[in-house]
């Protein structure tokens, strides 16, 4: 277990340098699948996810703060990452899992997966639920597929294929699309946005008059379940909150010397989540 980044109470990270660099992760991913495919080698989902994870913190040593957990420990939960976004007064947690797609197929094969004979997505929703906080997908994608054929959902931005690189869906409005066979890009893109809208979009902050960090998030969050095909009504999305769970002021507030015994003291209220990631933003 390591842990990486410094939380600063005083720390503000420009809300334009953050979407920057989401924007730039995205682009990265879908260039880098496109050139390992071509050459014939397998990327990971792990493997994507670990070098986004280091590539947000090397751009955000100070205002990122990144705290590691042991990696078997993922399988019980299915979460990779359990996110805290915060401008230092208002709060926002995702439970995320990440997915890849495959090659020629063009399918999201892994969203399949079981854990023990349980779907995994049931145990990530499951969890998500236990912390009040949405479940989300990050779907890893390069595909030969272009536009029109793929949704186009950001209104901030031109339509920008490489943007698709690494785009977010709503994981309660992907579970009835999963069971009716839609694991393919074609199903789940209409139903996600792009990576940077997390961030970077303020016109569905929520609530619309709070343009921070977490209403931003919550916005997005908000507008993936209206795009679930069984109505807009039928999911609840977590408001912005005033604080984090205990657990979190622990492990942001803890000395770097003791890190390493917070996390060991937190880690069954953390759960086993594969990376548990604080950003801090001024809106």
């Amino acid at each position: 277990m390591t842990t990486s980044g410094a939380f600063n109470a005083s720390g503000i990270l420009p809300s334009d340098v953050l979407c920057n660099t989401f924007t730039g992760m995205a682009r990265k991913i879908w260039n880098e699948l496109g050139a390992a495919r071509k050459l014939g080698i397998n990327r990971g989902e792990e493997t994507v996810t670990d070098n986004f994870l280091l590539d947000v913190q090397a751009a955000h040593p100070v205002e990122v703060t990144t705290f590691q957990f042991n990696k078997p420990e993922e399988a019980i939960t299915g979460a990779d990452w359990e996110w805290w976004l915060t401008d230092g007064r208002r709060w926002a947690g995702l439970l995320i899992q990440a997915k890849i797609l495959k090659g020629k197929a063009n399918l999201y094969s892994s969203i399949k997966h079981k854990v023990r004979g349980r779907p995994q997505i049931d145990i990530l929703l499951e969890q998500a639920n236990l912390k009040g906080i949405p479940a989300l997908y990050f779907l890893y994608n390069h595909t030969q597929l272009t536009f029109p054929k793929l949704s186009w959902n950001c209104g901030s931005i031109a339509p920008d294929i490489e943007q698709l690189g690494c785009t977010v869906a709503y994981a309660a409005a992907v579970k009835p699309l999963v069971k009716r066979g839609g694991v393919g890009i074609t199903t789940l893109n209409p139903i996600s946005v792009p990576l940077r809208c997390l961030v970077c979009c303020r016109v569905r902050a929520e609530p619309p008059d709070d343009p921070s960090l977490p209403s931003r998030a919550t916005g997005i969050v908000k507008y993936l379940a209206s795009r679930a095909a069984d109505g807009p009504d039928r999911f609840d999305v977590p408001r912005v909150r005033a604080d984090p769970p205990d657990y979190v002021r622990e492990l942001i507030t803890a000395p770097i010397d003791d890190r390493q015994g917070v996390i060991e003291r937190v880690r069954s209220r953390v759960g086993s989540v594969g990376s548990l990631v604080v950003i801090k933003d001024r809106s």
